[in-house]
C-alpha cells in the first residue's frame, strides 16, 4: 500500500482544486514558509479523522475553509481527498485503489466518504486502524512530537508501540466491548427494576382486567339480548296489531249482520202493526209475537252494545300497542347511537392501519434507497475495472515503446559501425567531407519537419480520443441517469401495483367484500375504480364523494344483499353498495344549468368525468346535481345564481352544499388517492417504458462510440508508431551529423597538426 494522490480543494489556502501525484521517487515536499507545507499534512491528518481544530492550528473546524482574500471570495465548504494504491490489500476492502473523502460546510456539518460512498468517521478510523495511518499514527508525527513521545512515560509510549505492533485494533475492539458490558449490565438493573415495579402492580392489573373482559363480555351480551328482546317485541306487537284489525274486521261484519236483521225485524214489526187493525182474530198470536221480537230486538241491541265495547277495548289496545312500539323506536335510536360510536371507533382502528401501512412504505422507501445504493456500488466496481484495463493498456503501449527503443538502438548500432566506416572513408577523403556534412545538415531539417508533421498528427489524434472518450462517458453517465430514473420509477409502479391488488385504503369492510367478491361478474367494483377523473378535478371530485368512492357497484340487489349478509356473518363490518337495477340518475334541469355558463364555473362534475355508459345513472346519481368551480368566490356567484339548489365543489376541494352550508380548509396530504393510483399506474408504466427505450438508444450510442474509439485507438497506435520512427530517423541524422562534425574537427586538427 502507498499514498498515489492528494487532492484538495478550498482547504485552507487551497481555493483552487489541486491534485499532487506521489509518483515512484518522491520523498519530500520543499518549499519556502509561507508556501503552505503545513497545510499539506493538516490536511492529510484532518481527511484521516482529525477532530480536534487546534491540532489543526484554528480556533473552530470552520476555520480549515479558505476563508477569501481581497479579489475572492470565500468558499463555502472544504474538500480532501486521499487516493492510496491498495493492490496488496493492506486495507480491508475489495478495492485496489481507495479514496478517502472528507468534506465541510460552513454550517458547522461534515461528511465522510470512502471511493466515494457516504461513511461515518469510526469506518474510516477502524479502516486505518493498525496501519500506522491513522490520525494519531507514527506515520504522521508533527513539529516537536518526537521529543514528546520520547519524554512521555513508558505506559503514554506504549501506544505508539501497539499501533506498530498491530494490536491497537483488537484492544479497541476490547474497549469497545467492555464498554458495551457495562452498558448492557446497567440496561439489564434497569429492566429488572422495571420488571419488580411491574410484578407488583401485575395482580391488581389482572384482577382490573379481568373485571374489564366480564364487563365487556356483559355488556356485549346485554346489547345481544336488548336487540333480540326489541325484535321479539316488535314481532309480537306486530301480531298483536294483525289479531286486532281481524277482530275489528270480524266486528264490523258482525254489526253489520245485526243492523240487516234489525232492518229487516222492523219491516217485519210494521207489516204486523198494519195486519193488527185487519185481524182482530190474530191479535192475540200478534200481540205475542210482537212480544216476542221485541225481546229478541232487545237481546240483539244487547250484543250490538257488548261488540261496541270490544271494539273500544281493541282501540285502546291498538293505542297501547302504538305508544310501546314508539318506545322500542327510541330504544332503537340509542342502539343505533351505540352502533354509530362503534363505527367511529372502527374508523380510528382503520387509521391506525393506515399508518402501518405508511410505515411499510417508508420501509420500503429505504429498500429501495439501499438497492439504489448498492447499484451505484456495483457501477463504481465497473468504473475501477474499466481503470484496470485502461492501465492494462498503458503497460501495453510501454512495453511496445521499449521494444521500439531497443529497435531504436540497434538501428543506433548499426547506424554508429556504418558511421565509422564513414568516419574512414571520410578520412580518405577530405575533400568530400563539407559536403557530405551539408547533406546530413538537410537531411537532419527535413527529419525534424517529420518528428513536428508526426507530433501534429498525434496532438490531433489524441484530441480526437478525448473527444471521444469525454463522449462515451457522457453516454455513460446519462445511461446511469435514465438507469436510477427507471429504478425510482419501477420501484414506484410496483408499490402502486401492490397497494392496488392489496385493495390499499379502503375501509376493512370494503376489501373483505371485494375480496369475497373476486370473480363475480355481477359486482363490478367502487366507484373510484369506475370513473376516470382529469387530475385538475380529481381533488376536487375526491372531496365532495368523500366515503361514497369506496361503494360497491352490483348488478342488483340480490348481489348487494348476498353481500351484506357476508360482512354480518363475518362481523366484518358495514359497506354502502350502489345496484344498478335500483339507481336512477339525477341532474339538472333547464332552468339550473344556466349557471354552467357563469365565469369560473368548470361545468357538471358528472359530464367532466369519463365513465361506461352502463353506469351512467350512478355516476349522475352521485354526480349529476354537484358543479365544478375555479374558486369560492366564482362558487358563491354561482350557488347564489341557482339559489343553493345543487351541491358545489371548488378546484381546491372546498364544498358549498344545498341549502347553503360549506365545507372547506386544508386535508391531510396522502401519498396518493384512490382517483389518482390507476392514472399513476398508467403514467408510470408508460414513463418507464420510455426510460428503457432511451437507456437502450444510449446504451447503442455508446457502444457505436466504443467502436469508434477502438478506430482512434488502432489509428492512434499507428501515428505513435510513426513518430517513433520519425524520431529514430532523427535521432540517426543528428548522430551522422555529429559524426561528419567530429571528422571535420578531426581533419581540422590533422591538418593543424601536419601544418605544424
Amino acid at each position: 500500500m502507498r499514498l498515489k494522490r492528494l487532492e484538495i480543494y478550498g482547504f485552507k489556502s487551497f481555493a483552487d482544486r489541486t491534485v499532487i501525484e506521489f509518483d515512484q521517487g518522491i520523498t519530500g515536499i520543499v518549499g519556502p514558509n509561507g508556501s503552505g507545507k503545513s497545510n499539506l499534512s493538516d490536511a492529510v491528518r484532518w481527511v484521516l479523522g482529525e477532530t480536534s481544530a487546534k491540532s489543526l492550528r484554528g480556533g473552530k473546524m470552520e476555520d480549515v475553509i479558505f476563508n477569501g482574500t481581497d479579489r475572492r471570495k470565500r468558499m463555502g465548504y472544504g474538500e480532501v481527498s486521499l487516493v492510496f494504491d491498495n493492490e496488496d490489500h493492506t486495507l480491508q476492502v475489495d478495492y485496489n485503489e481507495v479514496m478517502i473523502t472528507r468534506r465541510v460546510y460552513r454550517s458547522g456539518e461534515g461528511e465522510y466518504y470512502i471511493n466515494k460512498a457516504t461513511c461515518r468517521l469510526k469506518d474510516i478510523i477502524d479502516l486505518f486502524r493498525d496501519t500506522g495511518i491513522g490520525r494519531d499514527g507514527y506515520s504522521i508525527i508533527g513539529q516537536g512530537r518526537i521529543d514528546e513521545i520520547l519524554s512521555q512515560k513508558s505506559e503514554d509510549r506504549r501506544g505508539v508501540f501497539e499501533e506498530a505492533a498491530g494490536i491497537t485494533k483488537f484492544r479497541s475492539r476490547k474497549e469497545e466491548s467492555e464498554k458495551r458490558l457495562s452498558n448492557m449490565r446497567d440496561n439489564l438493573t434497569r429492566v429488572e427494576d422495571i420488571i419488580a415495579e411491574l410484578e407488583s402492580q401485575l395482580e391488581p392489573l389482572e384482577k382490573a382486567s379481568e373485571t374489564a373482559r366480564r364487563y365487556l363480555s356483559l355488556r356485549d351480551e346485554l346489547r345481544g339480548l336488548e336487540c333480540s328482546s326489541y325484535v321479539v317485541h316488535v314481532d309480537r306487537n306486530g301480531v298483536r296489531i294483525e289479531e286486532g284489525k281481524q277482530l275489528i274486521e270480524d266486528l264490523a261484519h258482525q254489526i253489520e249482520q245485526a243492523e240487516a236483521q234489525a232492518t229487516e225485524k222492523s219491516a217485519e214489526r210494521d207489516s204486523a202493526a198494519e195486519r193488527v187493525s185487519e185481524l182482530d182474530s190474530e191479535v192475540t198470536a200478534a200481540h205475542g209475537n210482537v212480544l216476542a221480537l221485541t225481546r229478541e230486538r232487545e237481546a240483539r241491541d244487547g250484543e250490538l252494545s257488548v261488540l261496541k265495547a270490544e271494539i273500544a277495548r281493541c282501540e285502546k289496545d291498538v293505542l297501547t300497542s302504538n305508544d310501546d312500539i314508539l318506545k322500542r323506536k327510541n330504544r332503537d335510536t340509542d342502539i343505533r347511537s351505540s352502533l354509530k360510536e362503534n363505527h367511529e371507533a372502527s374508523e380510528k382502528n382503520l387509521l391506525r392501519v393506515k399508518e402501518a401501512e405508511e410505515g411499510l412504505l417508508n420501509t420500503e422507501r429505504s429498500e429501495a434507497a439501499a438497492e439504489s445504493a448498492a447499484a451505484e456500488a456495483e457501477e463504481i466496481l465497473e468504473a475501477h475495472k474499466a481503470k484496470i484495463i485502461e492501465m492494462m493498456n498503458r503497460l501495453s503501449d510501454v512495453r511496445t515503446n521499449e521494444a521500439r527503443l531497443s529497435t531504436m538502438k540497434d538501428e543506433l548500432l548499426r547506424r554508429r559501425k556504418e558511421a565509422e566506416v564513414e568516419k574512414e572513408v571520410l578520412t580518405r577523403d577530405a575533400d568530400s567531407l563539407g559536403e557530405q556534412k551539408n547533406e546530413a545538415g538537410a537531411e537532419l531539417a527535413d527529419a525534424r519537419d517529420a518528428v513536428k508533421e508526426k507530433e501534429k498528427a498525434v496532438a490531433a489524434i489524441e484530441a480526437e480520443a478525448r473527444e471521444s472518450q469525454e463522449k462515451i462517458r457522457a453516454l455513460q453517465q446519462k445511461a446511469e441517469e435514465l438507469g436510477s430514473q427507471a429504478t425510482a420509477c419501477d420501484s414506484r409502479l410496483r408499490v402502486l401495483q401492490e397497494m392496488e391488488r392489496d385493495y390499499a385504503g379502503y375501509q376493512q369492510a370494503v376489501k373483505e367484500a371485494l375480496k369475497h367478491a373476486v370473480g363475480n361478474p355481477k359486482v363490478h367494483g367502487v366507484v373510484a375504480n369506475l370513473m376516470q377523473v382529469p387530475r385538475d378535478y380529481e381533488k376536487a371530485v375526491e372531496a365532495v364523494l368523500g366515503g361514497a368512492l369506496q361503494n360497491i357497484v352490483t348488478d342488483d340487489e340480490y348481489v348487494a344483499r348476498d353481500l351484506i349478509n357476508y360482512l354480518r356473518s363475518g362481523k366484518l363490518g358495514r359497506a354502502t353498495f350502489l345496484p344498478i337495477s335500483t339507481i336512477r340518475g339525477r341532474t339538472l334541469n333547464a332552468q339550473e344549468r344556466q349557471v354552467l355558463s357563469m365565469p369560473g364555473c368548470r361545468g357538471l362534475a358528472s359530464e367532466l368525468i369519463s365513465f361506461d355508459s352502463r353506469y351512467r345513472d350512478i355516476m349522475e346519481n352521485l354526480l349529476g346535481r354537484t358543479v365544478i368551480a375555479e374558486n369560492l368566490d366564482a362558487g358563491i356567484e354561482i350557488m347564489r345564481r341557482g339559489r343553493h339548489a345543487f351541491r358545489l365543489v371548488t378546484l381546491d376541494g372546498d364544498v358549498m352544499h344545498s341549502g347553503g352550508s360549506m365545507t372547506g380548509g386544508s386535508a391531510a396530504s396522502r401519498m396518493t388517492s384512490l382517483l389518482s393510483r390507476d392514472r399513476e399506474i398508467h403514467e408510470h408504466q408508460e414513463r418507464l417504458n420510455r426510460l428503457k427505450s432511451d437507456i437502450q438508444k444510449a446504451r447503442d450510442l455508446r457502444s457505436r462510440e466504443e467502436e469508434n474509439r477502438a478506430v482512434i485507438r488502432r489509428r492512434r497506435e499507428a501515428c505513435y508508431e510513426d513518430l517513433n520512427q520519425a524520431r529514430i530517423d532523427e535521432s540517426i541524422c543528428e548522430e551522422r551529423l555529429r559524426i561528419l562534425t567530429d571528422k571535420e574537427t578531426a581533419q581540422t586538427e590533422r591538418e593543424s597538426q601536419n601544418a605544424l
